[in-house]
């Protein structure tokens, strides 16, 4: 006669044993619980039974389980497990404010280090697929999360509309990785700006007595060499037609004073005109075209690259 002991732990912290006799091992699994129903009074649905590890399927007979007289299975609670929810429809303007997150965040040079160690944490996965639906059936949009390149090609508006009509969950993960790179980028700018500020606050008297007895100008004044040291100094040396420092020692005169403002404008010109080049090459890469369109937005923002990237995607009005 056959028997096999069954160890009942659906509720948390009880633990009664059971023996049943007589037990067919080419019966299926399903049979068997109703017969453990009746001896615990609790319905099927209730539990389930585990042997080895496994959890034995309703349909399959015992013997697949290499079930032997007198082991002990073991019965615990069953969860039934929600159905997945499909991912939702991104609306246009979310699609929008996903191209603007997306764009931004690849500005950033914590971009790919950031997306890494996210994708790479068990804990962070898990919690980006919780807050996501579908994407946990959805390999192929993690997958176009893990690559930055293709993140660049993808930023592009259509491209991103065609890439969310086929995975849904792609947009929503992206659009939350994104605001995460973002945030720990703009804190660590802030980071750095704050470590290397120096408040006056925060010297010593001794630092106070330093900085009072350091060398200052001569009670002569500014001269020409020292005006010309200064200003190439602030414009970055800057090319100019004639340096200032050919000019003769002596008082700065309105002449003098006049041609190194000039200098100076011609310098900080130059420089403006490298960066709007540079503004425009990355909105170039991120595929606005238009250039007489961009070059608009960089002039209406005062050249602030993020804010021009919300007026050319957002309603567009200058």
């Amino acid at each position: 006669m056959t028997t096999l002991t069954v160890c009942n732990r659906i509720e948390s912290g009880k633990s009664e044993k059971v023996k049943l006799n007589s037990i067919n091992f080419k019966s299926s699994v399903q049979n068997l619980k109703d017969g453990i129903s009746k001896k615990i009074k609790r319905p099927v649905s209730d539990f389930d039974i585990i042997y080895c590890g496994q959890c034995l399927d309703d349909q399959k007979p015992l013997e697949t389980y290499g079930l032997k007289d007198g082991v002990t299975l073991y019965l615990v609670k069953r969860y039934n497990k929600e159905p997945a929810k499909s991912p939702e429809k991104m609306s246009d303007a979310a699609m929008r404010q996903l191209v603007i997150t997306l764009q931004s965040a690849l500005l950033k040079p914590s971009c790919k280090s950031t997306i890494e160690r996210m994708l790479n944490s068990p804990e962070a996965l898990e919690r980006l697929i919780s807050a996501t639906p579908g994407l946990e059936n959805d390999p192929v949009a993690l997958s176009m999360l893990q690559d930055q390149e293709l993140l660049a090609i993808l930023s592009h508006p259509e491209n991103i509309k065609e890439v969310v009509s086929k995975h849904p969950a792609f947009g929503h993960a992206a659009l939350s990785v994104c605001q995460v790179v973002n945030e720990e980028g703009s804190g660590r700018d802030a980071d750095r700006i704050t470590t290397g500020s120096y408040y006056l606050d925060q010297m010593s008297d001794d630092e106070d007595d330093s900085i009072a007895n350091r060398p200052g100008p001569s009670s002569g004044g500014i001269t020409p060499s020292q005006l010309a040291a200064a200003l190439a100094s602030a414009t970055q040396g800057g090319a100019t037609n004639q340096p200032l420092q050919n000019i003769l020692p002596g008082a700065i005169t309105a002449d003098f004073f006049q041609q190194a403002i000039r200098q100076a404008q011609e310098a900080t010109n130059g420089n403006e005109g490298s960066l709007l080049q540079t503004q425009l090459q990355q909105l170039r890469d991120m595929g606005i075209t238009d250039e007489a369109l961009a070059r608009r937005a960089l002039q209406a923002t005062g050249g602030d690259l993020q804010a021009a990237l919300d007026m050319l995607f957002g309603d567009g009005q200058f």
